[in-house]
């Protein structure tokens, strides 16, 4: 349609523009033509191993005076905190994710996420990535934080922990991992539990009612 030619395995090297002629001089590793329209469709930077797209065209739209904007990672996983103590395998949680800047809450996602060893994914840490990249970029400090137990208020929360505390009072002996048991999935517990270096058998006579409110917290923040 329209007589177009297609040029197979031919890498493009150069785009340029004269403003004399009013025509785009367009090199490639074969031949060099000149038009008076040039379209620029080269693909991002989101997929250089698989669409072999490497950015160029923010180059050459750069060399053609055409303005583009900031380019920021995007749709990744992002870093977790080195002291959690995430397993190999991975472990699936609903939660809430918000993220944190300069005291300010951003963006805030709830869904599936995947605690991994050293990251955190899921399609709300993904949904999350692109803001997290650009403050990033500008020199921010940025914080991710985990509510895993999304489906109850921080005031009923609260209540909860009160309870549970005064029920489990009554028996000083039981084990720090009964204590957690039904509030959260077992692995969920345990990663808990290496974050205060708490052993799951340590026993409740050992901790202090302040202790054991800290612990319950750290699972909605």
């Amino acid at each position: 349609r329209g007589k177009a030619e297609i040029v197979y395995r031919t890498q493009l090297k150069s785009v340029d523009y004269s403003d004399k002629e009013k025509l785009f001089e367009v090199r490639t590793d074969k031949e060099t033509y000149r038009c008076d329209i040039c379209i620029l469709s080269c693909g991002g930077l989101s997929g250089p191993k698989t669409t072999l797209s490497t950015g160029d065209g923010y180059y050459i739209a750069e060399r053609l005076g055409i303005r583009t904007s900031a380019r920021y990672q995007a749709l990744s996983s992002l870093a977790a905190d080195k002291k959690m103590f995430f397993p190999d395998a991975g472990i699936r949680v609903e939660a809430g994710v918000k993220l944190i800047s300069e005291g300010n809450t951003l963006q805030e996602e709830r869904g599936e996420i995947q605690l991994n060893k050293g990251s955190i994914s899921g399609i709300p840490v993904l949904q999350l990535s692109e803001e997290a990249a650009r403050r990033l970029s500008d020199g921010k400090e940025i914080h991710l934080v985990l509510d895993l137990l999304p489906e109850i208020n921080e005031e009923d929360y609260e209540k909860v922990i009160k309870e549970r505390i005064a029920l489990f009072r009554e028996e000083p002996d039981t084990g720090l991992g009964e204590f957690l048991n039904g509030l959260a999935n077992s692995n969920i517990n345990e990663i808990q539990l290496a974050v205060f270096k708490y052993g799951s058998s340590k026993r409740l006579r050992e901790m202090s009612d302040p202790e054991l409110i800290e612990l319950c917290r750290s699972y909605k923040k």
